[in-house]
């Protein structure tokens, strides 16, 4: 028995995952069954051509590194930051290694449409440049 109903829930989200799925065209062909009419599905993944260290940079910035002391920031604070960099940047060496699969836009954007959704929004997001998309889909 599924763990939602048929045409039960209103919205879905499913942020960053679908790069990871061995067949991601049943994972949102299942969260399309799920959508009751009108219902909306946001999905999202990273870019093919993402620079991990762009995020990095942007929220070590956004601790104020440098000057550690005056922001409150620690280096618990950094070494998870630095950890996180590394276990992305594994991710990314994977996904080149074609174990994994980033969308653009327009390729998430396709694989929502396929699904039967009407593709509302799809949007580069995430730093400058951007590192991730973002796809917001509407049932019919």
């Amino acid at each position: 028995e599924p763990l939602f109903p048929p045409r039960s829930l209103d919205v879905i989200v499913a942020s960053l995952f679908i790069s990871y799925l061995f067949n991601p065209e049943y994972a949102v062909e299942e969260l399309v069954s799920m959508l009751a009419p009108g219902g909306r599905l946001v999905i999202s993944s990273m870019r093919p051509d993402s620079d991990i260290s762009t995020i990095f940079t942007e929220y070590v910035a956004g601790l104020g590194v440098g000057a550690s002391a005056a922001c409150g920031c620690n280096d618990d604070e950094l070494g998870k930051a630095r950890e996180m960099l590394n276990e992305a940047a594994a991710l990314f060496e994977l996904e080149e290694d074609g174990y994994f699969r980033f969308y653009t836009a327009a390729e998430l954007a396709e694989l929502v449409s396929r699904a039967g959704l009407r593709v509302e929004q799809a949007d580069p997001v995430l730093g400058e440049p951007p590192q991730a998309v973002v796809v917001v889909g509407v049932k019919p």
